[in-house]
């Protein structure tokens, strides 16, 4: 009966025309933790296939290049200067600064649409730290499988979650590999809610490809997925390791050169975030079969993206939380019933995806949405969209001190970099000459191009909802 059912919606969508997905569909994100988007999605064939039945967006990006803002903003549809989360840690962010307003997030906002809810996986970092009960389930979700200490590196075995309210323990035998408990959870989730009354909402956040507390580089790939991409090609950008950078802000410029064994040690990370994420493809895998299985498949939104990106070696920096394009860029695939095999290249962020899923699931959201939805541009390649989008990132600790406001037009990026420790610095980067950012020609750039990326600047900076919306185009 199920499959019947599932051949029915399906029809009905065709009839209805290509790539459009009947009210109140089922939404399944699947949102990894620091993945670029640099050719990642090429060693995970069940991604790839995901976007043969639906939309690759080939520009997007997210609006704070850092674990628990980028969340945030996923959870409250705004912008980080908006929902005023703006680190990892409190008092800037950590889940102990959303904990102030979790009550008004996604998941409360899809319960009262109607949606059974369920989250499995990192929700933000410091979840069971900072003083907060290790037992607590954040409002909005049905079934709650939070991994604790969530901080800034977790383990891929030896771990907990709060699984609804008891802590479970898992230990290191193969079957405890972290991702593969976060794939049992999601199929049986999807298992028990396909055929209730409700349409259902699950987010499933694994932890790779983010680093672990392991004095190997990067993160830990599953057993059976260790030494498999040993001998893969290291892409060797231009901008890796790059040799000069007097343009540069001072807290790049402050960067040694990498030696043999830093070289060596970005391509040995480069590979074991490539294996971390095999099982990642095999996670999608098992959450596509269990929908296809109960015959929901075609009336379910599948979106797989990254809570940001990150920068392996590019301008001697590894890492993240630079304004720069590897940090910035994220993958986003979604798998769009009655859509096949379609590429948009306008500028998307991880405001719109937000703004997807309040629309598909016409639920109502407790604050104004700084992003729009994707829903027009999936239906059609040349709908006209936003020219510039908005992006920032603050770090005060004891290695970096830096803030930067940065706005990104298909053809420029203009940053305001500044830092008690190492000045004040802008960068702008002609992308259509210098896709890699080598050059920082705001000394001597177009007058007018400078201008009008200073007046957007200040106009996004401090925006709210549709005042976040641009589509005025630089000057020639």
């Amino acid at each position: 009966m199920s499959k019947i059912l599932g051949w029915f919606f399906l029809i009905v969508m065709m009839l209805a025309g290509d790539s459009i997905v009947m009210a109140r569909p089922n939404v399944v994100v699947i949102m990894t933790d620091d993945q670029d988007d640099s050719g990642s999605i090429t060693t995970m064939p069940t991604v790839q296939e995901l976007a043969k039945n639906g939309v690759t967006f080939r520009n997007s990006f997210v609006d704070f290049p850092l674990c628990t803002p980028s969340r945030a903003t996923f959870m409250t549809g705004q912008t980080a200067h908006n929902n005023e989360i703006l680190g990892n840690n409190f008092p800037l962010g950590g889940y102990k600064k959303f904990a102030l307003r979790e009550n008004n997030s996604l998941g409360v906002w899809l319960q009262n649409a109607g949606y059974v809810t369920g989250l499995i996986g990192k929700f933000m970092n410091n979840y069971g730290k900072d003083g907060t009960d290790l037992k607590h389930v954040v409002p909005g979700w049905d079934d709650w499988h939070g991994i604790l200490d969530g901080g800034d590196s977790i383990p891929y075995f030896n771990f907990t979650i709060n699984e609804n309210g008891e802590l479970h323990r898992y230990g290191n035998a193969p079957r405890d590999y972290i991702t593969d408990v976060l794939a049992r959870k999601a199929t049986q989730f999807i298992h028990a809610s396909a055929h209730g009354t409700k349409p259902f909402f699950l987010l499933v956040t694994p932890i790779a490809p983010h680093e672990t507390n392991s004095t190997l580089p990067g993160p830990i790939p599953a057993p059976r997925d260790d030494g498999t991409l040993h001998s893969l090609p290291f892409p060797n950008e231009p901008n890796f390791n790059e040799a000069d950078v007097s343009d540069k802000p001072g807290w790049i410029r402050a960067l040694p050169l990498l030696d043999k064994k830093g070289i060596a040690r970005n391509i040995e990370e480069f590979r074991r975030r490539r294996e971390s994420l095999l099982a990642v493809d095999d996670l999608v895998r098992d959450v596509v079969s269990a929908l296809d299985n109960e015959g929901v498949l075609n009336n379910t939104i599948v979106i797989f993206t990254s809570d940001n990106g990150w920068s392996q070696g590019a301008h001697r920096w590894t890492g993240k939380l630079v304004p720069y394009e590897e940090a910035i860029r994220v993958p986003l695939v979604v798998r769009w019933p009655g859509t096949q095999d379609q590429v948009r290249d306008q500028l998307v962020t991880n405001l719109d995806v937000v703004a997807t899923i309040i629309e598909q699931t016409q639920a109502t959201p407790g604050n104004k949405l700084d992003g729009r939805s994707l829903t027009s541009i999936i239906r059609g390649a040349n709908v006209p969209w936003r020219t510039a989008f908005f992006v920032q990132g603050i770090s005060i600790n004891q290695d970096l001190d830096l803030r930067f406001l940065a706005v990104r037009t298909k053809e420029y990026f203009y940053s305001a970099g500044s830092s008690t420790k190492y000045g004040n610095k802008a960068e702008f980067y002609d992308l259509a000459v210098d896709p890699y950012e080598d050059e920082n020609r705001a000394g001597n750039a177009n007058k007018r191009v400078i201008a009008f990326l200073r007046a957007v600047l200040k106009q996004l900076s401090t925006c709210i909802g549709e005042n976040c919306w641009v589509t005025a185009k630089p000057p020639p």
